[in-house]
């Protein structure tokens, strides 16, 4: 039985290329996706920070109606690749629990967290983030990692937006909150700035 709760996808790309090339390169994909049923696709810039053995340039967060994900997925469309200089994973698929932000936020740092969790258990890192920004005037925080639809390579993913400028602050926030509770050598936290959207964002009224 299907809910009315959207699938969030997270797909991490490892890639040389600079902008102005991979942009090109993204969209196609994209596209795809949204033919496939995708509501929409908004792609993030790594600016600063990296994982112990993981540096992904650019996520893309897609997402997507239960029903249209769940169709997407069987036809394979849904799933690690590599295309000449680009190379895409799965960072994790899941049921949202709270709101999705719709419109790209150009404006904002974005702490992105791709956390691992050694016994699988998300309950308690899922509460000491929560703990660790809810009270931060100022800062959106969405995370998911609980009602995995499909998961990827990550147990949790975690946005935070605050200000421009402000990302390395809320980096070490999250740092200290998820210390001693993930796999730091398959985790990954990173400051980002979302740069596009699919369908295209409509213009301020």
């Amino acid at each position: 039985m299907t809910t009315d709760r959207p699938v969030v996808q997270f797909v991490c790309f490892e890639t040389p290329l600079p902008r102005p090339a991979f942009i090109p390169a993204w969209v196609p994909g994209a596209a795809t996706l949204l033919a496939l049923g995708a509501r929409h696709s908004i792609l993030a810039e790594r600016i600063v920070g990296r994982g112990a053995g993981l540096s992904f340039e650019f996520i893309a967060r897609n997402e997507w109606p239960e029903e249209a994900f769940a169709q997407a997925a069987r036809t394979g469309r849904i799933e690690d690749g590599a295309d000449g200089p680009i190379r895409a994973a799965q960072g994790g698929t899941f049921r949202a629990t709270g709101p999705v932000p719709y419109l790209a936020q150009f404006t904002c740092d974005k702490v992105l967290a791709l956390l691992s969790i050694p016994d699988g258990d998300t309950a308690v890192p899922r509460r000491a983030i929560a703990a660790a920004f809810g009270a931060v005037r100022g800062v959106q925080l969405s995370l998911y990692g609980d009602g995995t639809a499909d998961r990827g390579r990550f147990d949790i993913v975690a946005e935070v937006y605050g200000a421009l400028g402000q990302g390395a602050d809320l980096a070490s926030r999250m740092e200290a909150a998820i210390a001693d509770l993930v796999d730091p050598g398959a985790s990954m936290i990173a400051v980002y700035r979302e740069i596009l959207t699919l369908p295209p964002r409509p213009p301020a009224l």
